[in-house]
């Protein structure tokens, strides 16, 4: 299963490989922003707003990171189809 996965990726185009690694590389940015909010909520419960903010960005760069691993794989899927 992880050989094929890692030759989908290899076989990928240039473009589409970089706009997926760049876009997964954001969510997990965002990933260690919203962490780090969880914590200093965790640490000195300051604000309810401070959790639901770092709750939001986490739920959803787990689901741009989704988004962007689909989209790319069926965009290059898509691509290849055409050609």
């Amino acid at each position: 299963m992880i050989a094929k996965i890692i030759s989908i990726y290899s076989s990928m185009d240039k473009k589409t490989k970089k706009l997926m690694t760049n876009g997964l590389i954001f969510c997990f940015i965002l990933a260690v922003i919203s962490s780090l909010l969880l914590l200093i909520y965790d640490l000195f419960y300051s604000s309810i707003t401070l959790y639901y903010i770092g709750f939001y960005l986490f739920k959803n760069s787990i689901l741009f990171a989704s988004i962007f691993l689909v989209f790319a794989l069926g965009f290059d899927r898509l691509k290849k189809e055409l050609e």
